[in-house]
């Protein structure tokens, strides 16, 4: 599913887009306005961010360019094989993604991944650092302290009504 379509000359670096049904990341952009009644032309570098290869490319200005949705969640690693077995963290769903072999290098069981869901292709982006899981695990719990002092307080005031 496509999030949205834009005019090559609005891309920016960065930008994710789709190319003969391969997610790309744009890392260069030229845009050059030719003459007196000549159209805007783009040269697009760009990425390839499941198997990184290069590609360049002029395209018209007006010409329009699909930007994929991009799901960034975070797993834990389960095991680590040909392919490296991920639980997601939110629905706890296991899954089995391709790993390039510098990321796969630093992964061992019970660490944690972001991985990527683009357009249906899974890919492991990196491994997350302890500070940042610990950071992602404190705002889990500070949300349930805050639900749960708010579910507390509002049941000493439903008993204090009560006594009235």
């Amino acid at each position: 599913m496509v999030l949205k379509i834009i005019n090559a000359t609005e891309a920016r670096v960065g930008t994710n887009i789709l190319l003969e049904g391969e997610p790309y990341t744009i890392k260069k952009i030229d845009i050059s306005k030719t003459g007196k009644h000549g159209h805007a032309k783009a040269r697009i570098e760009a990425i390839g961010i499941t198997k990184g290869q290069k590609k360049v490319f002029v395209i018209p200005g007006h010409d329009r360019l699909e930007i994929p949705l991009v799901n960034k969640r975070k797993g834990q690693v389960l095991s680590v094989a040909e392919k490296v077995s991920v639980m997601d963290l939110e629905n706890f769903e296991t899954i089995e993604i391709a790993c390039p072999a510098e990321i796969k290098s630093q992964l061992e069981a019970n660490s944690n991944v972001e991985y990527w869901d683009i357009e249906g292709k899974k890919i492991i982006r990196r491994k997350l650092k302890k500070e940042i899981w610990q950071k992602y695990k404190k705002q889990q719990t500070d949300f349930l302290k805050t639900f749960l002092f708010a579910k507390n307080a509002r049941a000493k005031l439903e008993l204090n009504l009560k006594k009235f």
